[in-house]
């Protein structure tokens, strides 16, 4: 009896053993083909950094990863936890963890960057004359092949740096690119390079024809260089060499001209224009407005014994008088009435002054009397010489009712006139109208 119950226990025993394997089987086989956290760090990632693949799973349970993308495939086993993954070229990859029993658990992707290096040239932009450098953001021992090319993409220097500062080969003048290769020979780095003329400041002082030209030339005064003076059709009139500080320059004629500044190195350093202007004068017709006949005279501010050319004109560009003046005051011609201009040109040819003037009419001083008056008896006197004479027009309104010739001194009016406001103008020989009025008949 007792030998059976031991024989129940111990098959009790046995049935509960073989269920809990078989339990624990379920389990393990659940666990491994539901789906697993994983990660890669870093990620993104540049070329040549240590990969990390993180197995979120027991370090004892096996699983299966291919990593590939279009060029390249790499199939590795892992456990749970950190696994370092193989070195990765740039690109973008695809991975897939598997169990073991080939079930895909978990995927993701893994970005991997070119390689990059912080560079730097300084000066840039430089000058021809500067020593250009490259400073590379690397440590001193990792060494780089630096390529500088033109706008052609023509390879003008190739030259190893390593990291930390080095100095580059002299430039000329233009824009060039360049590239920094590290030892796998990948490109870390690309950039810019201008190298620009030298620049000198330099300044004309303002002139007149005549006046001492000087140019400032903003540099030491051991400094030698080259200054070609050309007119606006680009024809150079002068070369000669200058030195930094002022200079004194050739006389020049009126005129806008160019410079350019070059230095020893035949670099044009600077460049600007010099305005030559005609000397001016004041000048002044007096009186400014007169009548023909009155003393017309012109005053110049110079010297009396600077000589000029005066040239007289009518507002029709018709050359009237051309005359020699002098500094002061001079009387001039008589001139018909009507719109004058001038210009006052001196010994070397320079038009120094302008103006303008106006003369009116002559005037004669005439009186009705009486006025009013009746017909006949009114008489008109005219302030002039008994030998001068004129033409009496009398009009009625906008009608001419009567033309006489008169004289200097007193002349009756004609008895025709009818009763009303009259108007008259007396015109002397030269066609003027030189006196005008109203006459009242009763």
């Amino acid at each position: 009896m007792r030998t059976k119950i031991y024989f129940n226990q111990l098959l009790a025993l046995v049935i509960v053993f073989v269920f809990s394997i078989n339990v624990n089987a379920q389990k393990h086989e659940l666990h491994v083909h539901k789906h697993i956290r994983t990660s890669v760090h870093p990620n993104h990632s540049k070329e040549g950094d240590t990969l990390v693949l993180k197995v979120n799973a027991a370090a004892t349970d096996t699983f299966y990863v291919a990593i590939f993308n279009d060029a390249d495939s790499i199939n590795l086993q892992v456990t749970g936890g950190n696994t370092t993954l193989p070195l990765l070229n740039a690109g973008t990859y695809h991975y897939i963890v598997s169990g073991i029993d080939g079930k895909k658990v978990s995927s993701g992707h893994i970005v991997v960057k070119e390689p990059k290096v912080r560079a730097l040239i300084a000066p840039n932009p430089s000058t021809v004359e500067d020593t250009i450098s490259i400073k590379v953001e690397a440590p001193a021992s990792e060494s780089f092949t630096l390529t500088i090319t033109d706008t052609g993409d023509v390879v003008l220097h190739t030259l190893t740096v390593t990291g930390g500062k080095s100095v580059l080969p002299q430039l000329s003048i233009g824009k060039y690119s360049y590239s920094l290769i590290n030892t796998n020979g990948k490109t870390v780095s690309k950039g810019k390079i201008d190298v620009k003329a030298p620049k000198i400041h330099s300044h004309i002082h303002p002139s007149v024809a005549g006046d001492t030209i000087s140019l400032l030339v903003v540099a030491p005064e051991t400094e030698i260089f080259t200054l070609s003076v050309s007119d606006t059709g680009d024809v150079i009139i002068q070369t000669l060499s200058v030195h930094g500080g002022s200079n004194v320059l050739p006389v020049l004629s009126v005129g806008i001209y160019n410079y350019t500044l070059e230095n020893a190195f035949g670099y044009i350093v600077s460049r600007g224009k010099i305005v030559v202007k005609a000397p001016k004068i004041k000048s002044h017709i007096h009186p400014h407005h007169i009548h023909a006949g009155d003393t017309l005279s012109i005053k110049i501010s110079a010297d009396a014994t600077e000589s000029f050319t005066l040239n007289i004109y009518t507002f029709s560009d018709n050359l009237v008088q051309t005359i020699t003046v002098n500094g002061g005051f001079n009387a001039l011609p008589v001139i018909s009435s009507g719109f004058y201009y001038y210009d006052l040109v001196d010994s070397e040819g320079y038009k120094v002054s302008k103006g303008k003037f106006v003369i009116l009419p002559p005037k004669v001083h005439t009186v009705i009397a009486p006025n009013p008056s009746n017909a006949g008896e009114a008489t008109i006197a005219v302030d002039a010489d008994v030998t001068e004479t004129f033409t009496l027009n009398i009009y009625n309104a906008a009608d001419l009712v009567s033309t006489q010739t008169i004289q200097g001194g007193i002349t009756l009016l004609p008895a025709t006139l009818d009763s009303g406001i009259h108007f008259y103008t007396v015109v002397n020989a030269e066609g003027d109208i030189v006196s005008k009025g109203r006459i009242m008949i009763y």
